[in-house]
Parts: C-alpha cells; structure tokens; sequence
C-alpha cells in the first residue's frame, strides 16, 4: 500500500515482473488533484479514479504525476492511496 500526498510523485521507471496492477483506493470526494497513472512511452495518463484498477506489461515505462492536496486536508489520509500487485510468470 503506498500513499502520496501533497507535492509527492513517481519519477518514470518500469516494474522487474511480468505484470503490474495498480489498484486506487481513496475516500469521496476526492480532496487532492494530480496522482494520475502515465505510460510515458505512449504519452497516455489515467485519471486517479476511486477504486480503479490498471494492469499492464511491466516493462512499459509508467510513472505518477504529483498529488496536489490543500494545507487543510494534509496529514489527514486523504491523500491519494494505491495497492500494487506484481505478477512473475511460472519457469
């Protein structure tokens, strides 16, 4: 479980497993802007949704734009929170 919350991001990389999943858990409505999901090499970005789930090869290169959250809403949880899940496949 990893949780972002204001200024806080994901510099481009890839994952050392076959597949990734990313789910988003986050409470309504939503009190934080940015956090979106990017696949840099095909330039496409997936708005941080509630309960949104994402699963790709792991070598494309993603990355996690920056979570923008108000001074009056930090330190609270209501950041942007994701559960990742890795994928090897069987020898």
């Amino acid at each position: 479980l990893a949780y972002y919350e204001d200024t806080q991001y994901y510099e481009p990389h890839t994952d050392t497993c076959k597949y990734s999943i990313l789910i988003w858990i986050n409470k309504e409505p939503k009190k934080f802007t940015g956090g979106d999901f990017v696949l840099t090499q095909s330039d496409q970005t997936i708005e941080c949704k509630h309960n949104r789930m994402i699963f790709f090869p792991s070598y494309y290169m993603h990355s996690v734009t920056p979570v923008s959250i108000d001074a009056e809403n930090r330190n609270k949880g209501l950041g942007r929170f994701a559960i990742t899940n890795f994928f090897v496949s069987p020898n």
